[in-house]
This record gives structure tokens, sequence and C-alpha cells, in this order.
């Protein structure tokens, strides 16, 4: 995404999710943009006596959500000839249905189908009013799950905690857990001191006249739009190398710590390629003696296959922490690390399967830290927790890998659904995710477009294909609403541009796209919740039409 970011800017997984199901032929009974509409028209069929499923069709014009007869044929000519007979059938004259056809669908429960329809604000169950205007902000979320989390487990904690929805037309939406409502500033008192007894201080006073008009712009936006967060919990993930997959099956999980970042690197795909495309994560620091300008100490003497290193935060108590796994083919030794040098306590951990991770601990005033092998010595693991107390920290690794579902992570499922399948010529080579701070907005002046990205997501994945680099780069935007809304301002932008081989309009599966030759080639649009680029070099042999060929092979398409 490289000239779009100046202007706009696995195994594991297979056992977690289960494989989405085969496409099969329906009769299709109706076809709706609204998920409600589907809904009633669903409701009335069964009342009639005619089962039906839902699937997802992305058209031109946006999600459509089609009803069909429950009944799935695999071949085309044996759905026509039941759709005849359906003509026929009295519950269908009963219902006035007309117009019946045939599509190759994959259905999906009402869940998946519509993802997490956005609700309006229930003011009646709100303690937050005209009556009691002031409360005491916590935090804000762009997404809903991860603010209705939050205000549980202050609840847990005997705080009065609810999330309250808002909508700006620059920032878009906003989920935000408050504590309390009071008649007065003052009467707020009690709760802050209870939120600073918990570590949490960075608190604001919110006054209800300030944010009423964003609150009711919210409802007004959800119920005229029909705002759906997609959480893709059916969709395909890309195949990971063995290497890949043993990385992510042992970074701890924890639903309480968000991934705020995360790089996976797979060094047998960029050995392939001479380490030339290694300069990008030079930033990735390995622990212990491992040194990324020496690839090829890395790769032959400690055949070293794949890293994955993660950040997670739990923002609401300011707790950190990074991880890093790094798996070889050869076997490590405690002394390649200084791992028996280290200052601490020896500790046994079980990591997935059977597999124990045996490691030192060690600490300082704001650091716990662990650094070790697993059993057959091909992991080598590094924890750093930052401000842990000692029982906090017991705590965490106790159940760190407790749960090996990575999926707990919306964000990381979604952005991971959006990569290609690999084939013959095409090789994944790597993957990035991080959360967009507030610095993006400074960097690119407060501009239009830069304000509604921060909060939201930024992934990169780096394939190989006929040894070329190419990269898929995306915003998350979580909601299609935020994302289309992004992407007409920079395509907007370039139709102010006079048109030409480097710079014009293009298509991408009936999708409409930018084509630009700049910093490198690249072209970008839409879909769903996300903006997407498909770049190379610009030095590279690939053009237009290639990256066009990439665009569409993108498994978001299969969603």
């Amino acid at each position: 995404m490289k000239s779009f970011k100046y202007i706009l800017c696995v195994t594991l997984f297979a056992l977690a999710i289960a494989a989405a199901p085969a496409d099969n032929w329906y009769v299709c009974l109706g076809s709706f943009k609204s998920i409600d509409n589907t809904r009633q028209f669903s409701v009335v069929l069964t009342e009639g006596g005619l089962p039906n499923a839902v699937s997802v069709h992305n058209a031109t014009g946006g999600t459509l959500y089609r009803v069909l007869y429950d009944k799935p044929f695999e071949r085309r000519n044996e759905a026509r000839i039941f759709r005849d007979e359906l003509l026929d059938d009295t519950r269908i004259h009963l219902l006035n249905l007309s117009g019946l056809w045939i599509c190759e669908a994959k259905p999906v429960d009402e869940k998946t189908a519509a993802g997490e329809v956005l609700q309006k604000n229930d003011e009646e169950a709100l303690p937050f009013s005209e009556e009691k205007p002031y409360s005491l902000k916590v935090r804000s979320y762009k997404e809903e799950h991860p603010a209705q989390q939050n205000s549980e487990r202050l609840r847990a904690n005997n705080i009065d905690a609810y999330v309250v929805k808002t909508y700006d037309d620059d920032a878009y939406f906003s989920f935000d857990v408050h504590a309390g409502a009071f008649t007065s500033p003052e009467e707020s008192a009690e709760t802050a001191d209870a939120l600073v007894a918990l570590g949490i201080e960075d608190v604001t006073l919110s006054d209800y006249a300030d944010i009423k008009e964003k609150m009711l712009r919210y409802d007004e936006v959800v119920q005229q739009d029909n705002v759906v967060f997609e959480t893709a919990e059916n969709a395909t993930l890309p195949e990971f190398s063995e290497a890949v997959q043993i990385c992510l099956a042992d970074l701890p999980v924890n639903k309480n710590f968000l991934i705020e970042s995360i790089a996976i690197v797979d060094f047998e795909t960029l050995a392939a390629a001479g380490g030339k495309n290694l300069n990008r994560f030079k930033s990735l620091a390995t622990p212990g003696d491992l040194n990324l300008d020496d690839f090829e100490t890395l790769t032959t003497e400690y055949g070293i296959r794949a890293m994955a290193k993660a950040v997670y935060l739990d923002d609401l108590f300011g707790k950190r922490v990074e991880v890093c796994v790094i798996e070889s083919a050869e076997t490590f030794s405690e002394r390649d690390f200084d791992i028996d040098g280290k200052n601490g306590t020896e500790v046994q951990f079980s990591l997935t399967g059977d597999d124990i991770l045996y490691a030192h601990i060690s600490s300082d005033d704001t650091v716990r830290s662990i650094a070790g092998l697993n059993a057959n010595k091909t992991l080598f693991i590094t924890i750093d927790a930052y401000d842990f107390s000692e029982d906090e920290f017991t705590a965490f690794m106790n159940n760190a890998w407790s749960d090996s579902a990575m999926v707990i992570y919306p964000q990381l499922r979604k952005s991971l659904c959006i990569l290609p399948k690999t084939r013959e010529g095409r090789k994944f080579a790597a993957f990035t995710l991080s959360r967009v701070d507030k610095s993006y907005a400074v960097e690119k002046g407060y501009a239009e477009w830069a304000i509604p990205i921060v909060g939201h997501w930024e992934a990169s994945g780096y394939f190989l294909q006929d040894d070329e680099e190419v990269e898929v780069s995306f915003f998350d935007m979580d909601y299609a609403h935020n994302a289309q809304k992004v992407h007409r301002m920079f395509m907007d932008n370039h139709k102010g541009s006079i048109f030409s081989d480097y710079n014009h309009p293009a298509t991408v599966r009936e999708t409409e796209a930018w084509y630009v030759k700049a910093f490198g080639k690249e072209i970008s649009f839409s879909i769903k919740s996300f903006i997407v680029a498909v770049d190379t070099d610009i030095n590279s042999s690939i053009e237009e039409d290639e990256l066009n060929a990439f665009a569409s092979e993108l498994t978001i398409w299969e969603q």
C-alpha cells in the first residue's frame, strides 16, 4: 500500500474454526440489502412451511442477503427442476412469491450472515441522562466488543459501568466505557476513588449535554444504514507452512489482553529468495543472540524456519505483554541464547499439546521476563510483561496456553482471512498487523480521511510470486460504512487528476478500484470493512493486469 499510504495515508486455526460448507445449488426465494428485512422474510417463510437458509452475496452495490429454500443440489439442472416444481407449490402461491431463481451459494447461520448488527443506545437502560448528566469516561473503542467486555469486567469489580455509543461525522463510530451517573461533578469522587483503587486513574468527566447529539447521530446512522460488524467466524484462513503454524500455536492467548500488534515471518520463504526482502523486518528486534542482519547465520547455522512476535495490551488496567516465538529445524542450546547464564528461577509451563517450556524467570522494577526452550529445543520463547505484580504475572502465565484458539482475536482473524491462497509460484513470506494510533493523523496533518482511520487496524501480507514481491496492505475500518466513506475520498482525490496509464479507474471483480503507478504499482479498492491495496515495486515485472488478478484471488471474495 505504498502510494495509498501517502494519500490515505493455519492448522491451529483449522482446529478452532469449522471449515465453511462447500457451495451447492439452491433455489433463491428472495434477496435483501437489509438483514432486518431478511429476518422478517425468513420468519414469514418458516410460518408458511418453507424451510429456508441465508447466504451472503457481495455485489457491486454492497452486501446482499439471499434467502434460499433449504434444499441443496449438487447440479444446476437439478435445482432448476426443483424450482419449476416449487412454482406450482401451494405454499408459494399463498405467499404470492414469483420470480424464483437458482444460484450457487454457501448458507450460513444468521449471526455469520449478519455479523454483529449494531443496535441503538438503550436510553431506558442507560443511567447517563439529562437527570444525571455527569459520568466518568474510562475507555474508548472503535468497535463494540472490547467496550462491552471491559464494562463487564468493571461491573465484576462493583463499578456501575456501561457502554455509550456515539457517532461523529469526522471520526465515525465510538464505543465508550462509562462509570457511574451523577447529578453533579462532585458526586463522581467516590467512583473515581474506586477506579483508582483498581489501578485506573486516567478517566475523564463527561457531560451528557456535550455528547447527546452524538448519541442521537449514532442511533440515526445505525438505523438508517443497518451497520454490521463482520466477524469472519466461518471464513477460510490461509494455509501457512508447518513452521509458521507451530509459532502461532505457541503464542499465548488471553481474552483480556487484546493483540496490539503481531508480526509473522516465514524465514524459509525469505531464504529461498536469498534474504533480499528482509530489510522491512529488521525493526522486529529478536531476543537473545539472534541478529536479523546476519540472515545467513539465522537460516543455516540456527536453521530458523519461522518467527511470530506479538504485543498484547490490557488497556483497562494498563498491562502490556511482549512475546516472541522462534521455530527451528535444528536444535537450539541454552548457550545460544545465554539462557543458562541468566539470573532467575527455573520454571516450567505446559505449552500446546504435551509440550513443555523449560525457562528462566527474572524481574526488575518494571518488567518480568521469561526465556526458554521447549522440550525438544526447537522452540525459543521469550515473554516480557510490564507493570505486573508477581501474582498477576503468575495468573497470566498459568492460563497462557490453556486455550489455543488464537481466533478469539477478531481483528487478527479478519485480517488473515483477506490473504490469498498459496499456489504454485506464490509463497507466503510475512504478515504484520498493528493498531493505528493518533500519530498517524498528526503525520497526515489531520487530513479529512486520516482522522477516522485512527484507532482502527493496518495490516500487510507479503508474498513472493514468481520471485517478485507482492504486498497486500489494508485498513480494517471495522464497518463497511467506514471503509466506503474513506475510500470514496481516495477515489475523489484521484478523479481530480489527469487520467493516464499511470493513474486511472479500474475494476476488481465488479468492484470500483483505482490503479496508480507512482512510488510503486498499486491497485486499490474497498470491500466490506476493508480498504485494500495490492502493490509491487516500481521496478517489478508485474503489471496492472497481474496485480488485478492477484487482487481477485484474495480470500475475502469467498466470504
